[in-house]
């Protein structure tokens, strides 16, 4: 290489002459570099004939290296560019580049490169063709188009460890293939759960659509993105691994058993996704038979999923896998596992802006969130959020507030507006801006009735698919097929011909069977019954059994939403509406279903112990959104009186801000209420806001680890001050700036009996930790304080210095991985040396030096009440670690000093001899 002006100017010709012998046995194939050079104006036909007529691979490598060094430093300029842009189809000329620190100049980079080999073809093709079907979102408008790129938002994703501890709230996609986290370095799948609608199916197509753009995984020649459901419908007839590949996916144009052996020998290569696997679960427990080890070999369906999720069969490529909330998957399995945890109130805005172009129209629907909390609940989760703005854009209806105060808001409502609306598109503009909600039903009971039974007929079996002769048996019309209600399956969902079809979602299917198991008259009063019981349409029976027990593999979330909706239609405000599609006595069906609910709730509640069994816990939800659905105030008053208690705690429970409607729904009922733990959910703004009417009697209050932001903070911190009750506030791990922190200040210095903190990893700078020191150092009643990952800095820890000084109450303070150097730790040690109270002190992941240690020694000289200092994971020698030491041979009281991870070997480590100092 040579030098100009400072930079390196690469000869290619010496260069390729150097590396001649490692290309010679490295590129795989001449035709697709030969094209190129053609296509360039660097090479002539005769050039090309001659590479050709070589009889091996490596004496046609030999040719073209020949010629093209004959043509001079442009072609073998072009030569270069042409493999790099080829890099990524083949893996092994990779390390290379990397090794030459080649640099592409920009004049090349506009020259396409022409990979002819079957495997590049194959997958020029798959981009190709998955550029076109997942460029656009469905939308419940057929016919309407949407941009991906113009609508997608991203949804809040937290990355779990093997305890299922939750590490980050991931806003992007690095967490999903980087080796953070993960539990199982020798499984290869990435498991993303989630309740329904928050957003598991969309992210994926995301992803694919990134990869076709080539904006994600370079080093990815083949995404194959199945459903799980499809594998199921595919009739349990036996089909190899090529099959499912090419036959339900995308069939390459020649030579695909080439293209196939290129996948086995560099699976590596290969992503492959899999969504909704809780839909095939339970058929998985009991009709898979043998894993398939051969990938020749034709194998069951589903048998082929375990094979390829356990590393059978494409041992090395990468593997996507999601599942709703619950679905149990053998922890071996599971590489990565991600949680969806749906929409912040930032997220909803995000949404908002993309969805309503004109002002006027998102001034308007920020309205109705603003007056309908409940409403602004639900749009936590991005499938609601979706069905509300589309149903409110829609011009012919209503404004949602007009007919729907905010305290009747439930989902039922929202699911019964979105069918309003499909059905108004088979009507006239001018009809529909005078039709009520009955005459939209009444106009369209026929597809109705018939849209619901299919659904029911194929839920309770088990089955979401279904073909255009199933539509013509239930006398559903093309007409009635293109309502919104229903979408056809594309090629790559893998039954093969557009006159398969699905239901828009699966929770729609749900409320659809609901619907159709209140209105159909031969559906009798019992059997609804026996399905809240069972999730199955049976015999009658007397025996009245809990609400969370469960038949053998238990109910699926479907069941439990169709068990949720059928709560809902059966309420007192929605039977009047509904028997305008019935002959039947929906009064007898609401009063059966009311006696059951009752005596499982109270079977449910006998037992206080028995209520708070970690394993009842989900069920105890899904009955309280029941009992919220059924908008029955003795139902909820029946709940409230079973369990008078002072604490409620449901921790790591999914719980949604629209939960917190259910929740509020019991809870305006107790009194008693002085503890609420809520951490680790996703209650977010939206939650807080409509936990509000519990603050006033509450003495614990613990919101970790909930997309909580400085707008949710002034809400509760504003209602928590009218009562001056709080003694405990858990916030960690949100998203909370100084702003936030400044409301927190004023909460300590209006509550009298203020004790603990817990504030770590938010948004906080030294400008916040000086707020929050200054109301430390004037509370008379705080004992305990968290802020460990956060950032304030030397400032912060200045203002923290000096609110030790003399502190009366002050016990346990953490100023972790805060940035904080020796500087800051000098103020902070001489400010202990005037105080009595402080006895744990962490200073965790700082960055401390001898400096410090010898400040903190000189500290223990004269404080005679710290017993554990934390200084782990920081810049400390031994000879700051000596210091340490010595000044315990004056102080008896200090416990335990933690020093893990600092700078000092093990033969420093042996010479340890107070027992007191922790190295490891």
């Amino acid at each position: 290489m040579e030098v100009s002006g400072g930079v390196q100017k690469i000869s290619y010709i010496p260069l390729l002459k150097q590396h001649r012998i490692f290309l010679i046995k490295t590129i795989p194939s001449t035709e697709w570099i030969v094209d190129s050079l053609v296509q360039h104006e660097f090479f002539t036909g005769e050039d090309k004939e001659m590479v050709e007529h070589s009889n091996t691979r490596s004496n046609k490598v030999r040719t073209l290296l020949d010629i093209v060094a004959c043509k001079g430093e442009e072609t073998a300029k072009c030569l270069l560019q042409t493999l790099h842009q080829g890099r990524h189809f083949y893996r092994e000329l990779q390390p290379w580049f990397s090794t030459i620190q080649y640099q592409p100049s920009e004049g090349m980079l506009q020259k396409p490169v022409l990979l002819r080999d079957p495997a590049s073809s194959y997958s020029m093709k798959l981009r190709q063709e998955l550029g076109q079907s997942t460029a656009f979102i469905d939308t419940y408008v057929q016919r309407e188009e949407m941009l991906l790129d113009e609508i997608y938002t991203e949804s809040i994703m937290e990355l779990l460890d093997k305890d299922n501890s939750i590490l980050v709230c991931q806003r992007g996609f690095d967490d999903l293939f980087n080796n953070r986290a993960v539990i199982n370095a020798e499984a290869e799948v990435t498991l993303i759960t989630g309740d329904a609608g928050t957003g598991k199916t969309i992210l994926l197509q995301k992803l694919q659509n990134l990869w076709v753009k080539g904006e994600l995984l370079p080093d990815i020649k083949f995404f194959f993105m199945f459903k799980c459901r499809t594998l199921s419908c595919m009739e349990n007839q036996p089909i190899s691994l090529q099959d499912l590949l090419f036959r339900y996916g995308c069939c390459p144009e020649r030579d695909a058993d080439k293209v196939f052996d290129y996948i086995l020998e560099n699976p590596a290569t290969v992503l492959l996704s899999f969504d909704g696997f809780d839909e095939v679960s339970s058929h998985v427990e009991v009709e898979v038979g043998p894993e398939c080890l051969c990938a020749s070999e034709p194998a069951q369906p589903l048998a082929l999923l375990l094979s390829l999720m356990h590393g059978k069969l494409l041992r090395g490529s990468r593997k996507i896998l999601t599942a709703r909330t619950g679905t149990v998957i053998q922890k071996r399995t599971i590489r990565k596992n991600m949680v969806m945890k749906g929409f912040t109130q930032k997220n909803v805005l995000d949404y908002l802006k993309k969805v309503f172009k004109e002002e006027d129209q998102r001034r308007s629907m920020m309205n109705q969130l603003e007056a309908n909390p409940s409403l602004s609940s639900l749009c936590s989760i991005p499938l609601f959020c979706w069905i509300i703005f589309k149903c409110f854009q829609n011009v012919k209806m209503a404004p949602i507030s007009s007919q729907m105060p905010s305290s009747q808001m439930r989902l039922t409502d929202i699911f019964l507006r979105m069918v309003e609306v499909f059905l108004n598109r088979t009507s006239k503009a001018s009809e529909v801006k005078v039709r009520g909600q009955v005459d939209v039903l009444v106009s369209g009971q026929k597809a109705l009735v018939c849209l619901a039974k299919l659904a029911r007929e194929y839920m309770l079996e088990g089955r979401y698919i279904f073909t255009q002769e199933a539509l013509e048996a239930m006398d559903i019309s093309d007409e009635d097929a293109a309502m919104g209600f229903l979408r056809p399956l594309g090629h790559y969902d893998g039954c093969g011909s557009q006159s398969t079809f699905e239901f828009l979602h699966l929770t729609l299917q749900s409320f659809l069977t609901a619907l159709s198991l209140v209105i159909d008259k031969e559906v009798h009063c019992d059997q609804l019954v026996v399905f809240l019981r069972t999730g199955k349409i049976g015999e009658a029976t007397s025996k009245c059994v809990p609400f969370k027990e469960k038949p053998a593999g238990g109910v699926s979330e479907h069941l439990q939403f169709t068990r949720l909706f059928l709560c809902g239609l059966l309420s007192e405000k929605r039977v009047g509406l509904l028997q305008t599609l019935t002959s039947t006595c929906l009064k007898k069906k609401q009063r059966k279903v009311l006696k059951y609910l009752k005596r499982s709730i109270q079977d449910d509640l006998k037992s206080q112990k028995k209520l708070w069994n970690p394993h009842s816990v989900p069920n105890f939800l899904w009955m309280l959104r029941c009992v919220f659905e059924s908008q029955n105030k003795d139902l909820s008053e029946l709940v409230a009186k079973g369990f008078r208690a002072e604490n409620l705690k449901l921790t790591y429970c999914n719980l949604y801000s629209a939960d917190c409607s259910v929740l509020m729904n019991v809870l305006q009922h107790i009194r008693t209420l002085s503890r609420l733990e809520l951490d680790n959910n996703n209650i977010t703004d939206y939650g807080v806001q409509e936990l509000l009417p519990c603050f006033s009697s509450l003495e614990v209050l613990r919101l970790s680890v909930n997309q909580i932001t400085d707008t949710g903070v002034h809400i509760l911190t504003e209602e928590l001050k009218k009562y001056k009750q709080i003694k405990f506030l858990g916030l960690y791990m949100n998203s909370i700036s100084d702003v936030g922190a400044m409301d927190i200040a004023s909460l300590i210095d209006s509550c009298p009996h203020f004790s603990v903190l817990k504030f770590g990893v938010n948004l906080i700078t030294e400008k916040g930790g000086i707020a929050l020191a200054r109301a430390i150092q004037r509370s008379q009643s705080i004992s305990e304080i968290g802020m460990w990952g956060n950032l304030i800095g030397d400032e912060g820890a200045a203002a923290f210095a000096e609110a030790l000084r003399g502190h009366p109450s002050l016990i346990e303070l953490s100023l972790s991985a805060n940035g904080i150097s020796s500087q800051g730790c000098k103020m902070l040690a001489e400010a202990l040396c005037h105080n009595s109270c402080l006895k744990i002190f962490w200073l965790v992941e700082n960055q401390l030096e001898d400096e410090a240690a010898e400040s903190l020694a000189e500290m223990l000289k004269v404080n005679k009440t710290l017993e554990s200092l934390w200084l782990v994971k920081n810049r400390i020698s031994w000879q700051g670690v000596s210091c340490l030491e010595r000044a315990l041979k004056g102080n008896s009281t200090i416990r335990e000093i933690c020093v893990k991870g600092n700078s000092f070997s093990k033969e420093e480590i042996s010479l340890l001899e107070d027992k007191r100092i922790i190295p490891h």
